[in-house]
């Protein structure tokens, strides 16, 4: 099932504190020197890359209860930025604000016991910091949200309840989300298979730049599903994929260029992209061993030498 899991989000400024620095800016002529440190003294530290004057800033505060300043405290710890890495402390920082229903650290915490950082894999708990993010409107723990009730892990699998938390996240701009409609409307899960409706969006995740919606574009045009084949279309979405560094992408493109399908009959780009697909993907299926030594065959050992070489230097595009 292609179905993407964020397992973290970008730090972000919260709007108050967006707001506060512009007010600060604004009024630096008129003000006196404050007294005392603020978060957004905190936060200027941490741009400038003094973390460890920004955790000097910022625990008081957050010991003091500072919503925001606890958020950025479990940020640190997370990421070992000015404190060693600690993903136990990053967490109990994240649950102090979400006592006081901060949406991110809602969510990170559920992404902490979804993937045992600090503790033990719990997808019940995992699952309630969730929905309380969620109802919060937080767009990435809604699609997580999503994902679990798709799955069944820490709630009962429900596909319609699935399907209402990708959309809201959908709604959002959420491209995993996005994906995920299409993954539910490609493979019938809970709705009428609709090839059509799973390409369109497909199609709004591939045009804000995500793999693996491009790697599922090329499947229906590989497969006819929903569209005629086209293996031209295919080998189009699976290098857009895989030049993005998506291990599928790469693995299916290598055996267009073994099979002439969309593309000319290559078999050193057929070793090229399988090898890079066994090599930067760690391997996409039980297939690719089989499928790189098929490559190989056509080749002989210097060949396979400089491709391998040429493999090795190779860097994904960033992101369209």
């Amino acid at each position: 099932m292609a179905a993407f899991c964020v397992k973290r989000r970008p730090r972000r400024v919260p709007q108050a504190l967006r707001l506060l620095v512009a007010g600060l800016l604004a009024l630096a002529v008129f003000a006196p020197p404050a007294a005392a440190q603020t978060v957004s003294d905190g936060y200027e530290a941490f741009e400038a890359g003094d973390y460890a004057r920004a955790a000097e800033i910022w625990r008081p505060l957050a010991e003091a209860g500072d919503v925001d300043a606890q958020f950025y405290m479990g940020d640190l710890y997370e990421f070992g930025d000015g404190v060693p890495q600690d993903y136990g402390t990053a967490l109990e920082w994240y649950k102090l604000a979400a006592k006081q229903n901060d949406a991110e650290a809602l969510f990170r915490a559920g992404v902490f016991h979804d993937f045992g950082y600090g503790v033990d894999v719990d997808y019940e708990t995992a699952a309630e910091f969730y929905a309380l993010a969620a109802d919060a409107g937080h767009a990435p723990a809604q699609f997580n949200l999503g994902l679990m009730y798709l799955d069944g892990e820490g709630v009962e699998q429900d596909y319609d309840e699935a399907l209402r938390h990708f959309q809201l996240a959908a709604t959002q701009g959420h491209a995993g989300a996005q994906n995920s409609i299409g993954v539910m409307y490609d493979n019938a899960d809970g709705v009428e298979q609709d090839y059509a409706e799973a390409l369109r969006w497909y199609r709004f995740a591939a045009d804000q730049g995500l793999p693996i919606a491009m790697h599922n574009i090329g499947l229906l045009y590989d497969n006819g599903r929903g569209v005629d084949v086209d293996f031209e279309q295919a080998a189009l979405w699976y290098r857009r994929a895989a030049d993005l560094g998506h291990a599928a992408g790469m693995h299916d493109l290598g055996l267009m260029y073994y099979y002439g399908e969309g593309v000319p009959l290559d078999a050193e780009l057929a070793y090229y992209w399988l090898y890079l697909a066994r090599e930067y993907g760690g391997g996409t299926n039980e297939y690719i061993e089989e499928d790189v030594a098929m490559a190989a065959e056509q080749l002989r050992a210097s060949q396979i030498a400089d491709i391998e070489e040429k493999a090795r230097a190779w860097q994904p595009r960033e992101g369209e």
